[in-house]
């Protein structure tokens, strides 16, 4: 990228200008993103605690109902039919209000907001959607529910100087799967130019992720790509070494 003052080459970390000294816009906005990302991870990983803390909680109240209730009558066959329908119908209603969430997708996807798209797609249950109103749009969500969690992972490593061999193979899964769901969904939105040029811009950004926070060369991050797994896990070792060393 080129200074807006001066028009001399930029790294997106650089916060200032090396040459002319003027501040780089584009490296405040990459920080004011990653800090808003960071915290919209926290603001949902609390919000799926408290979640599914009350879950349990009505999920015991009703289970120990259910055993009582087969146990004194001998119905538990049909009370497990039961519970199957009614998941069934919240499936069915969760599908059939999937397309009113569109436009909220278009935008998301329009601003770059993988960690809230991810967040949107998972739930709201627009994957699920009976008339099919987001299958060309399958790889992006599955795109940005991979991007979220190596977000989530790299947002960990910086705060935690001791990064596990499972920190590091759940993060190599992680990127393994982002890149290989364009070729799983190749088919899906190959004409669709909002499609294509997300999966350009997501794909950018996984690279900057790679480069600038976990500190894994361009060349190396170029190739990443066509990696298997394993190999990620390699390079994410040696990375993480190396930023132990020069510490």
């Amino acid at each position: 990228m080129k200074c807006p003052s001066c028009g001399s080459n930029l790294q997106i970390d650089h916060a200032y200008c090396p040459y002319c000294g003027k501040a780089n816009p584009v490296a405040q906005k990459h920080r004011e993103d990653m800090k808003r990302y960071a915290n919209d991870y926290k603001k949902t990983k609390e919000e799926v605690i408290g979640n599914t803390r009350n879950f349990n909680k009505i999920t015991f109240r009703i289970t120990a109902i259910a055993i009582t209730v087969a146990a004194i009558a001998g119905v538990i066959v049909l009370s497990i039919a039961k519970d199957r329908l009614s998941y069934q119908i919240y499936r069915d209603k969760r599908s059939l209000k999937a397309p009113q969430y569109f436009e909220e997708v278009i935008k998301l996807m329009d601003e770059g907001d993988y960690v809230g798209l991810a967040t949107l797609s998972s739930a709201k249950g627009v994957r699920s959607s009976s008339d099919d109103s987001f299958r060309e749009y399958s790889g992006v969500f599955r795109a940005a529910d991979c991007y979220e969690e190596t977000f989530a992972d790299v947002v960990r490593s910086l705060s935690d100087s001791d990064i596990s061999d499972s920190d590091i193979s759940s993060m190599a899964s992680q990127i393994h799967w982002f890149y290989k769901s364009f070729n799983d969904y190749a088919d899906y939105g190959a004409d669709n130019e909002r499609v294509i040029k997300f999966n350009a811009d997501i794909k950018r950004d996984m690279k900057i992720l790679l480069t600038t926070y976990i500190g894994i060369s361009k060349e190396t991050a170029d190739k990443v790509e066509n990696m298997s797994e394993g190999q990620i896990s390699v390079m994410l070792e040696e990375a993480f070494n190396e930023k132990k060393t020069h510490k």
